[in-house]
């Protein structure tokens, strides 16, 4: 159960993707046929939701294409190594039946300013 911390930021929704949902999108996908190169775009995505938890930040995507752009209830994880995470950092997201992408990226401890989207600094 993911604790999130008070959102302070002023976004309203729907927002663009922040460069940073953008590269863990690709970094998450970079082997899925169905998503690479030009589905990943930031064009094709409308962040719904954002929030900054305990360990990171989690943020609810829309795709705007139509059709399927990968299994829907598949998760998809991959850890990272960042400089300033002793132990590493991960992105997780969990893809929904009607295209919505639940991404999140956490570590052990605390989570770096420079991987957090710019609307929740």
């Amino acid at each position: 159960m993911m604790r999130f911390a008070k959102n302070t930021s002023s976004t309203t929704f729907p927002a663009r993707l922040d460069e940073v949902e953008l590269q863990a999108l690709k970094y998450l996908f970079d082997d899925e046929s169905c998503l690479a190169g030009w589905c990943v775009e930031r064009e094709h995505f409308v962040v719904q939701a954002r929030e900054l938890t305990t360990t990171g930040f989690y943020s609810i995507i829309k795709c705007t294409l139509p059709g399927k752009i990968v299994s829907a209830s598949r998760e998809i994880s991959k850890t990272f190594k960042y400089p300033s995470l002793a132990k590493g950092g991960a992105y997780v997201c969990w893809i929904e039946h009607d295209a919505t992408l639940c991404l999140e990226g956490f570590a052990e401890r605390s989570w770096p300013k420079a991987l957090t989207p710019l609307a929740l600094q």
